[in-house]
């Protein structure tokens, strides 16, 4: 936890969930695109976007 808080620059208290999920497990939806250079051209890195969250039911 305290290198995720250093990570994010926050304090580890913002990292712990203020309500007990009702979720255990959730399926993403991720788009994954080059990034675009300075210069305009397309880089070979990736990023990654959160297009969906959906959670899961526990059977």
């Amino acid at each position: 936890m305290k290198l995720l808080s250093k990570v994010f620059e926050c304090d580890i208290i913002d990292l712990i969930p203020k309500e007990v999920p009702v979720y255990d497990i959730a399926r993403l939806t991720l788009r994954r695109t080059n990034k675009i250079n300075k210069n305009g051209s397309i880089s070979n890195k990736k990023e990654t976007q959160v297009v969906k969250i959906d959670p899961v039911e526990n059977d």
